[in-house]
């Protein structure tokens, strides 16, 4: 767990102690990662464990009882305008950029228009999906609106009979899948 040790201790969560986002408050939670560490033990022990540790996590706590202890969907408002600047592989390093708008938003009315690319995690707003790999490229997905509007997106190649396959309910950590363990390539150092 080095590596991830370090991209822990250099990133934007580095103040969050590691329980906080991997076992979270409550008994219950906390009983559960006793059990997993009793496995995790043993597979450290006897050399069980894949290298390198594969991710999408699929037993962590819900996002929502986690990350949500300190972001919410009300605090998320407004625009979030970001310039990235790359160079390229000329004899010159040419540079070159790349600018972003977000739309964010957030269910706040209060704080500005409700909507945004947080939507999906308002209350009443549910969104399900169905991915046909481990990273959740290829997939079937609906979402479900307090109104009792439901809206099908299917990929054009998605021809999966989906009875076979588990539908999983959008989460914090599908997006942001990496928050506290950032590999960041050399060359964007």
């Amino acid at each position: 767990m080095k590596p991830e040790l370090a991209t822990h201790d250099h990133g934007p969560h580095a103040r969050v102690a590691c329980v906080a986002c991997h076992v979270g408050p409550g008994v219950n939670w906390f009983v559960r990662s006793k059990l997993s560490g009793t496995y995790q033990v043993y597979s450290v022990l006897f050399n069980k464990y894949p290298r390198p540790i594969a991710t999408p996590i699929k037993n962590l706590r819900p996002a929502r009882e986690t990350c949500e202890q300190c972001h919410w969907p009300q605090k998320f408002s407004g625009n979030l305008d970001r310039i990235f600047t790359y160079f390229q592989g000329d004899a010159s390093n040419s540079p070159y950029s790349i600018r972003l708008s977000i739309k964010i938003g957030g269910s706040d009315p209060t704080r500005g228009p409700v909507g945004g690319i947080h939507w999906h995690m308002m209350v009443g707003n549910q969104v399900e999906y169905v991915a046909t790999d481990a990273a959740g490229r290829r997939f079937l997905g609906a979402d479900h609106r307090p109104q009792g509007v439901v809206t099908v997106y299917r990929a054009p190649k998605f021809t999966n009979d989906i009875s076979q396959l588990e539908i999983r309910k959008m989460d914090c950590m599908d997006c942001h899948n990496r928050p506290s363990h950032r590999y960041v390539p050399p060359t964007r150092r």
